[in-house]
């Protein structure tokens, strides 16, 4: 988890997020130590033969995790790993890789189609992920998209 990350170690998470014709795709990139340093990049992605393919970068930034942000980060991969089926027009895909030393030492993809997300406060989200996701992990649940935020805030911020 991102918390244990140590000196040597990092996460790359790749997200995809597709609502009809409408695609976001990111990468953050996590690296370990006595403090979490996450770095976003926007990702132009082209589809060819129904595949998905990165044709350019944007960095977004960098931000120093805070034990928060932390937790918020492990929360939304624990929401992803539960698999809850769902029906929303909104299909995001997720790959996680773990590295150490610069190798590769695991990987997980995760897809979600439920959109609990974005409204995941809300009763009936709740009342639809009781009994697979723990209301502290959807209390504590940091999304994509504030993550993104708090990157452009801290960008600002420094200048």
């Amino acid at each position: 988890m991102v918390a244990e990350l140590k000196e040597n170690e990092a996460i790359v998470i790749e997200y995809f997020s597709v609502t009809g014709t409408r695609s976001i795709a990111r990468q953050y990139f996590i690296r370990g130590g006595a403090e979490k340093l996450l770095t976003a990049h926007r990702n132009l992605v082209e589809v060819r033969n129904l595949v998905p393919h990165v044709v350019s970068k944007q960095l977004l930034g960098d931000l120093v995790l805070s034990p928060e942000e932390v937790l918020g980060l492990e929360s939304l991969l624990v929401f992803y790993a539960a698999r809850i089926p769902g029906t929303s027009r909104t299909r995001d895909t997720i790959q996680v890789e773990f590295y150490r030393d610069g190798t590769r030492v695991g990987q997980f993809s995760y897809q979600d189609d439920t959109g609990f997300t974005q409204d995941k406060d809300s009763e009936e989200t709740r009342a639809r992920t009781r009994g697979k996701v723990n209301d502290l992990i959807m209390d504590s649940l940091l999304t994509f998209r504030q993550i993104d935020e708090r990157i452009r805030a801290a960008e600002a911020g420094r200048r």
